[in-house]
């Protein structure tokens, strides 16, 4: 069986499963090369090296699977996308579309409690703004939008809305939907920090941004509490439609940059709070104390870590890394897969290292080149270059999901230099206050890290806190805390090897880890993306790990 899961909103993806096993899972902006790209059709075209028989496809897609076309009809735009590929895909086949347009924040959901390895568990989800939400009050019918939402899930496909927040800008009185629900004109924890964001001059998907200035704010009388009652204030978040929302706060409208931060320490540190009270609410009143959670909020890994020190130990807690909506083309075939298989297998996500391979010889690595320099390299030789304190590109297997480098598409640097902070911003071009990660092998994490009772994070969902932060100041961010990944040599050993040998030269068994690519650009996908990268930017090395090829500009 063959399922394609897709998302067609922003951070597009595309998720291809044959039987129980993820083929590939890629975000547009890999292939079309557009930040936070809204259409996922360029990553259909991938789908013949994957596919030879398109008659018995089942493609769950959502916001959504029709649109109009000039005369005005409907039509349906997967088929058509589909069967441009091959004339096998008919709607008369066995093939199948299934339209879950109304089902984003279940998508979500469906994604985190698949990869969690429980076998059930309460699932909590909160972003900007899911599918609509139709419901009848005073005698008319009225829509909403979901941005927080909370299930029970269990095996194989069984779940159960527990509570829904919808976002509806209008007064009322009756309404037909139950207590499950609450409707209220006050927008979410991840829409403040978006529209702070767009506020500040970046755009509202880049709220990192917001998270890495908050550690440089303290508390500021001039600024009042942002939430009350649990909400977020509607005289300071002001909306007039469901789309259309901004902050109307004229102390943070100049470009003053404490200022700012203190506006983004106060959002910081509230709405975890916020999050940390909805959690327990909502895991009170399910009585599962297996916790997924996911929805853009949770890319917030500093929230992330904040939220597990504070749950009591009993609590299991599970981040789902890929938690942007690029996640819901996953849930959506991963929740197809097991409903119409009835599948009740537990299969924890190991890895994340879904891209599409591309498994370059020497010979296409070599008709790519212009003017750099390839020499014969190893992970050791790469080692001693990184601990000279040379920025080296690392190249190999499939693309990671999502938005972190986990080591197959990473720009690599010595942790130990005191300036190489400000050093990489500026090969990256990148805002000087934004933090940087790093990788550490997992033996080794426990001494330099805490990590919050976690024996790993291998997918860099928590900003912990540093216990050598002198030894590795270039990691280590201003409220001494860095985006850790944990490593084992079974989960990447190219990486996993590099990391080992500057251990063994330099005596810290970690390196600086940040996405290969430059400032508002996609992380690298193809060869090509990274040969490009090097070219217009001050970056020198490219280390080809499978081929053990050194790419020198």
């Amino acid at each position: 069986m063959i399922t394609i899961g897709v998302n067609r909103g922003h951070n597009s993806a595309v998720c291809l499963m044959d039987n129980e096993k993820i083929l590939f899972h890629t975000e547009s902006e890999r292939i079309n090369r557009i930040k936070y790209a809204i259409w996922p059709f360029s990553i259909f075209q991938k789908l013949p090296k994957y596919i030879n028989n398109f008659n018995n496809l089942c493609v769950a897609g959502l916001t959504p699977l029709v649109k109009c076309d000039s005369t005005g009809f409907s039509k349906d735009i997967f088929s058509e996308h589909l069967s441009n590929l091959s004339p096998s895909f008919h709607k008369n086949n066995n093939s199948k579309i299934y339209d879950l347009g109304d089902k984003h924040h279940l998508m979500h959901a469906t994604h985190a409690f698949y990869n969690s390895g429980f076998e059930s568990a309460t699932c909590v989800v909160i972003d900007d703004a899911g599918s609509q939400v139709f419901f009848t009050a005073d005698g008319e019918q009225k829509y909403g939008r979901e941005y927080t939402s909370s299930y029970t899930f269990e095996y194989p496909h069984e779940y159960k809305l527990i509570h829904k927040k919808i976002y509806f800008p209008d007064d009322f009185t009756n309404c037909d939907l139950d207590d499950r629900y609450d409707i209220n004109n006050n927008i979410s924890e991840s829409m403040a920090f978006g529209q702070t964001s767009k506020l500040f001059g970046f755009s509202e998907l880049d709220a990192g941004k917001v998270m890495g200035m908050a550690s440089y704010g303290e508390e500021d009388d001039n600024i009042s509490d942002l939430i009350i009652n649990d909400k977020i204030r509607n005289d300071i978040f002001r909306s007039t439609n469901l789309t259309n929302v901004w902050i109307d706060f004229d102390y943070i409208k100049e470009n003053d940059f404490q200022k700012r931060a203190n506006w983004a320490y106060k959002l910081q540190k509230q709405t975890q709070e916020n999050v940390l009270k909805y959690i327990l609410k909502i895991v009170k009143k399910t009585g599962n104390k297996n916790v997924c959670v996911s929805g853009g909020y949770f890319l917030n890994c500093v929230a992330n870590y904040y939220i597990r020190k504070n749950l009591p130990k009993d609590i299991n807690y599970y981040v789902e890394p890929i938690c942007s909506d690029a996640g819901t083309a996953i849930g959506a075939a991963k929740g197809l897969w097991h409903s119409l298989n009835n599948d009740k297998t537990i299969r924890k996500q190991k890895t994340i290292y879904y891209g599409i391979d591309y498994n370059y010889s020497k010979k296409d690595i070599q008709e790519k080149l212009k003017d750099e320099i390839v020499v014969e390299c190893s992970n050791k030789d790469v080692a001693k270059l990184i601990s000279e304190n040379n920025i080296v590109c690392l190249y190999q297997g499939k693309s990671e999901s999502g938005p972190r480098a986990l080591g197959n598409r990473s720009i690599l640097y010595n942790p130990t230099d005191k300036n190489g902070k400000d050093f990489v911003n500026k090969v990256k071009n990148r805002e000087w206050f934004r933090p940087f990660a790093g990788t550490v092998l997992k033996e080794h994490a426990n001494d330099w890290f805490d990590l919050a009772g976690m024996e790993e994070t291998p997918f860099m969902s928590y900003a912990v806190n540093v216990k050598k932060p002198k030894e590795i100041p270039c990691i280590v961010h201003v409220d001494n805390t860095c985006r850790v990944q944990t490593l084992t040599k079974e989960q990447n050993k190219n990486f996993y090897d590099i990391i080992e040998e500057f251990y063994n030269i330099t005596n810290v068994p970690i390196l600086f880890n940040t996405s290969f690519n430059l400032a508002g650009e996609p992380i690298v996908d193809t060869l090509d993306d990274a040969i490009n990268t090097l070219r217009n930017s001050d970056l020198k090395y490219l280390y080809l790990a499978d081929n053990k090829l050194l790419i020198k500009k």
